[in-house]
């Protein structure tokens, strides 16, 4: 359970496994920006419609699909909260504006929010 103390928060396992999906949505969202869309991105991104229809189905409290379930999963172990599809909660107080944060800062944030989580248990 001590384990992140010597690789970091953002190396370990559980946290890999949890933000990229979160990532991938993050990156979904990224590519709708016109400067974006046709720089390294793939030909079958999201649309705007696409990706709030993906919202509105993460707020269902049990989604028909294990992706989804998948998602909320990874939402709940770091408790992120997509208030839209654009402005993500991180624990209690931080807010992140997914379109104006880029991957780096993205996962420097959910790292951050997972060793406060690490913390939280360590003293509990």
């Amino acid at each position: 359970d001590v384990y992140w103390l010597l690789v970091g928060p953002q190396n370990d396992p559980v946290f890999v496994a949890a933000a990229k999906p979160l990532a991938r949505i993050a990156r979904e969202v990224w590519y709708l920006d016109s400067n974006a869309a046709f720089r390294s991105s793939h030909h079958d991104r999201l649309t705007g419609t696409e990706i709030h229809e993906l919202h509105k189905a993460l707020q269902s409290v049990d989604p028909p699909s294990m992706i989804l379930q998948g998602i909320q999963d990874s939402c709940r172990t770091l408790e992120v909260t997509m208030e839209t599809p654009t402005r993500w909660k991180l624990g209690e107080s931080t807010l992140i504006d997914i379109t104006v944060s880029p991957r780096p800062m993205l996962m420097k944030a959910l790292a951050r929010q997972w060793e406060n989580i690490l913390k939280r248990r360590a003293a509990a």
